[in-house]
């Protein structure tokens, strides 16, 4: 490999490295913000078109993202047009018209609070992109940080559900936030309905820690942990 390394600390408070010239993936852990999954599937005179100058994730999420067959890549939500987030809810929940009803004034403020806020948003968020099309986000909130940091809005557009596009893209985010220096631990809350969501939570090793009481129509919330 002939890689052309140039050092940066990032908010993670850890030095990582900016790979320029990548001429082959080894086995290198590389920056976040320079980040893709190279999965099997592809001629292999085309890979070119997809690395570009970005490198290679973790060894986890490049098994899963081989296992789901298409080039996966992790971009700043900074590259996308204001309205993404609000669009990618929007069709993820599109199964059941009352999720819309009642929770897209919540995606619209995610959405215009990430957007006007865009150092944050690429700190603690991205999209998912399967061949040059957004398919998915992830985000979470680490203001509580050392004790926990709580993962929020994270969704697949429907047509991608069930290709194991959610379990890679879900792996992603707990490997960046597992960076930060002294964590307890990562969090997560889900509703009754979204049984999808549930096990995606538990294939990656969250476990389930408590059940509470909800009055909406979504079912009683269950609450995960990550430790």
């Amino acid at each position: 490999m002939s890689v052309s390394r140039t050092p940066f600390v990032d908010d993670f408070e850890h030095t990582f490295f900016l790979c320029q010239d990548v001429i082959d993936f080894g086995n290198q852990e590389l920056p976040l913000d320079f980040k893709m999954i190279w999965i099997p599937g592809k001629e292999s005179g085309k890979i070119g078109d997809f690395i570009g100058n970005r490198c290679t994730s973790s060894k986890t999420a490049r098994k899963a993202g081989r296992d789901a067959g298409m080039p996966l890549e992790f971009r700043k939500i900074s590259e996308f047009r204001r309205g993404t987030l609000a669009a990618l809810l929007t069709d993820a929940y599109s199964f059941d018209c009352r999720c819309a009803q009642y929770w897209s004034a919540d995606w619209r403020e995610f959405d215009d609070f990430f957007f006007e806020h865009l150092q944050i948003a690429d700190r603690y968020g991205f999209i998912t992109v399967l061949d040059g099309e957004a398919i998915g986000l992830a985000s979470w909130d680490p203001r509580h940080r050392p004790e926990y940091v709580e993962i929020g809005h994270n969704c697949i557009a429907a047509k991608y559900k069930g290709h194991g596009y959610g379990k890679v893209q879900l792996q992603e985010a707990v490997d960046r936030i597992s960076r930060y220096d002294n964590l307890g631990k990562i969090i997560v809350t889900t509703n009754g309905l979204l049984l999808p969501a549930q096990r995606m939570y538990e294939r990656v090793g969250f476990r389930e820690i408590r059940r509470r009481r909800s009055d909406g129509f979504s079912g009683e919330f269950i609450d995960y942990e990550y430790s």
